[in-house]
């Protein structure tokens, strides 16, 4: 909380100028601008805070980079339910988050936040379904469904804090197996059933070069992978064996 506290001063103080002056009434900025995906990542809390120059609805929309996905469809063959043909969804985002002050459907109405892609359905406008004609027809559904249960894809209607008439912030819980690429950031001021401000910001997931090729490596040469780190646990529990009966005779 102390941290927290120090960034919505730093914020108010850095940036109140710069809201009171600019055009669209809007200033967001980042308490990170970029995670490391290191062996001991267990996640990350980011914050996202600004200030807005007039009242109105704050709405903050975080997309991942795409990931591919597979589906199928449970069918039932005599006694038994089996997986039926996969579905291979490109171009979903892996994570994309919608938080506002208030409920989104209050704030904008269906047309305004389609045409800004303030829904779930708007963030798979660019996924595509790759598989078996009619394997799974309601494969955007499905996917929708399983994110949601997951806490992948979230809608918060009361997931930014408004802390006076013109500072705003909300944290972003970004678990332990995002994927590293860029992370597009949107914010949004909506006020009289309109948008009237947005800025953009921009989250970069990195994985330092030895994790990246150790990832790759792995990924790549699999059997390979997995004899030598086999072959490692070995000398390293003879090493310490004999090491351990040396001290125990010394």
């Amino acid at each position: 909380m102390k941290t927290l506290a120090v960034l919505l001063s730093l914020a108010c103080a850095l940036t109140g100028a710069r809201a009171a002056s600019a055009a669209d009434g809007l200033t967001a900025e980042l308490s990170h601008a970029h995670v490391e995906i290191t062996s001991h990542f267990t996640g990350k809390r980011i914050l996202v805070y600004g200030v807005r120059s007039h009242p109105g609805t704050v709405i903050v929309k975080l997309v991942s980079p795409p990931e591919e996905v597979n589906l199928s469809r449970k069918i039932r063959v005599g006694p038994f339910w089996v997986n039926g043909a996969k579905v291979a969804v490109r171009g979903a985002p892996a994570i994309a988050y919608l938080s506002s002050s208030a409920p989104l459907k209050q704030a904008l109405g269906a047309r305004e936040r389609e045409r800004y892609g303030l829904t779930l359905d708007a963030v798979l406008g660019g996924a595509s379904a790759h598989g078996p004609p009619g394997a799974l027809p309601d494969w955007r559904a499905a996917l929708l469904r399983l994110k949601e249960r997951a806490g992948y894809y979230r809608v918060d209607g009361h997931g930014v804090d408004l802390l006076n008439r013109h500072l705003f912030r909300t944290i972003i819980d970004l678990p332990a197996d995002i994927p590293i690429g860029r992370y597009h950031i949107e914010v949004y001021l909506a006020h009289g059933g309109r948008v009237v401000a947005h800025d953009d910001l921009r989250l970069a997931v990195l994985q330092p070069s030895f994790e990246r090729r150790l990832a790759r490596i792995a990924h790549r040469r699999s059997w390979a992978f997995g004899t030598a780190v086999t072959l490692l646990a070995l000398v390293f529990g003879l090493s310490l064996s004999i090491g351990l009966r040396w001290f125990t005779r010394a």
